[in-house]
């Protein structure tokens, strides 16, 4: 029989709780930011008094309440004071957010002040800060705007290409001409928001701003290449768009990017996507091209919106086009594996079945008719003979499959 070994018990230490100094910040910043939600603000205002008076926090750390509990109390004209307090008691220490706070609320109340802090502190100490030197490029850009306005009214000469096809970031810039004076210049402008670039290349915030105000510089191809690099980067349909509103490539360039743009986004504009969808039938272009149309028409069915009906138009054109160009590999590519959940999904009876006719309704019954083996008596026959408009009728006789 084997000897059991003894073994030295060691007595366990107590344990003693640490309080972390980050643990009571947190519980600090959470109480005040309760009594300020719940304006509670004699209580927010003791707590914030005692923190400071018995130094748990630094300003740095503190000064976010603070503001809160003012803008709360409705004192908007006194933020900007104690902001200025707070900035000389933070100036020289990262990330310099009370800086930028400044900045914005200067731009809000509607001073110039925030071109002369906003200079001040990238001099100083952001000029390595990348948003720094970027909203210093903005302010500039939008100074300059308002104080050409003022001295010249609307004799200003506005910058023809602007991104009229696109949500984000549209200025409407004036060009820089050797006669108009102004405080602000263009081409500083146009070195902060180079600056803000360079120092932050994985950020692409200010290339929109960048390049309109290299457009109003009347220096286009610059402001080109700078989107298709950042598209290159990061394929944002903003970025696409932009773009297209500026670069006058051939037709078949632009045509290109237009589809881009429909794969990217299927809730385009409808009348951008009926025309460039008809004008790739109408040009008899590739297999490959095809294919890509399809497939643009088809991810618009699935993830666009439901009630649109020209989309079901198209792919009936589509479908009918591709079968008389002796194409059905491409249909077969695209639709083999959607048709069984499509036949129980878009194309299941109940849908059919007294439905009210319309030109949704009929496009649907087509693509139904030209895509399944549907059985005799299937409500779509119903709705392919029955009373239709001229031209409804005559779109189901130019694109129904010929059984």
């Amino acid at each position: 029989m084997k000897r059991v070994r003894n073994r030295k018990i060691t007595q366990e230490k107590s344990r003693r709780a640490v309080r972390h100094r980050r643990d009571l910040y947190e519980k600090v910043l959470n109480d005040m930011d309760t009594f300020i939600r719940q304006r509670e603000y004699g209580r927010a205002s003791e707590l914030l008094l005692s923190t400071i008076s018995n130094g748990i926090m630094t300003v740095n750390e503190i000064w976010r309440p603070l503001i809160a509990l003012i803008q709360q109390q409705g004192r908007t004209a006194d933020v900007g004071i104690f902001l200025d307090m707070i900035v000389s008691e933070t100036k020289s220490r990262p990330p310099f957010i009370a800086e930028m706070e400044r900045i914005f609320h200067s731009l809000l109340c509607g001073s110039e002040d925030a071109y002369t802090i906003a200079f001040t502190f990238v001099n100083d100490e952001g000029g390595k800060l990348a948003i720094a030197q970027g909203f210093l490029g903005i302010i500039i850009t939008c100074l300059r705007e308002v104080e050409l306005y003022q001295v010249y009214g609307e004799k200003r000469n506005m910058a023809e290409h602007v991104f009229e096809h696109s949500e984000f970031a549209n200025f409407v810039l004036t060009k820089q001409e050797e006669w108009q004076t102004t405080r602000y210049n263009l081409n500083n402008a146009e070195y902060h928001l180079r600056q803000a670039r360079i120092l932050d290349e994985e950020d692409d915030f200010f290339v929109a701003f960048h390049a309109q105000v290299l457009i109003a510089l009347d220096r286009m191809e610059e402001a080109i290449e700078i989107l298709e690099a950042c598209y290159k980067r990061n394929k944002s349909i903003h970025v696409l768009r932009m773009l297209m509103s500026i670069d006058r490539k051939k037709a078949d360039d632009q045509a290109n990017r237009m589809l881009e743009y429909l794969e990217l986004d299927p809730y385009a504009a409808e009348q951008e996507f009926c025309n460039t969808i008809e004008g790739v039938f109408e040009s008899k272009k590739p297999a490959e091209y095809l294919e890509r149309v399809l497939e643009i028409i088809v991810d618009r069915i699935e993830r666009g919106d439901q009630e649109e009906h020209h989309k079901w138009r198209l792919l009936a054109i589509a479908v009918s086009y591709l079968r008389e160009n002796g194409e059905q590999d491409i249909i077969e590519a695209v639709m083999g594996l959607r048709m069984e959940w499509w036949s129980t999904t878009y194309f299941r009876v109940h849908n059919f079945q007294r439905a009210p006719i319309s030109e949704r309704i009929v496009y649907m019954a087509v693509c139904a008719q030209q895509l399944l083996d549907l059985e005799h008596g299937h409500p779509v026959y119903g709705i392919l003979s029955g009373d239709l408009s001229d031209n409804l009728a005559q779109f189901v006789n130019e694109n129904i499959r010929i059984i």
